[in-house]
């Protein structure tokens, strides 16, 4: 079954709670093959199997967040992975720590918006070799529930 872009709570709950930042932090992203199943239990890097890697995008260097919570890469070259040679369908954006295990996951994104922006449609890169770029939506990576209960 796909699970179409999801949370991870643990990363979640460490940037809420300030012990992570968004901007402060090293974040990169991950291209994951089909054989990686999301589970909101997992918390790290080290619950994506390494065989279900296939590259690491470059340090995300430009963030942003707003005040309605999104959070941003705005420079596209900094989503850029190299010599990706096995396809993937999913991206996880984590949090880099001092090792696998320390490095908090935030987000799986399985899914991207059409052309239009307006239908959902599941990734699906299948490279040579090839340098790959993800482009960013302008409205953000994720966006953090700002509102109070």
């Amino acid at each position: 079954m796909r699970v179409p872009n999801r949370i991870y709570p643990e990363g979640l709950r460490a940037q809420q709670a300030s012990a992570t930042s968004w901007i402060d932090t090293v974040v990169r992203a991950v291209a994951v093959k089909d054989s990686y199943t999301y589970s909101a239990a997992h918390t790290s890097l080290a619950d994506i199997p390494a065989p279900a890697r296939v590259g690491t995008s470059a340090v995300f260097a430009s963030k942003t967040t707003a005040l309605n919570g999104d959070l941003t890469e705005v420079d596209a070259a900094n989503g850029s992975i190299s010599g990706v040679s096995e396809a993937f369908n999913a991206l996880a954006v984590y949090f880099v720590g001092a090792s696998e295990s320390l490095s908090y996951l935030i987000a799986y994104i399985d899914t991207v918006l059409d052309d239009d922006d307006v239908t959902e449609i599941p990734i699906a890169v299948d490279p040579t070799n090839a340098d790959v770029t993800i482009q960013w939506n302008d409205g953000g990576i994720y966006t953090l529930d700002t509102s109070v209960s």
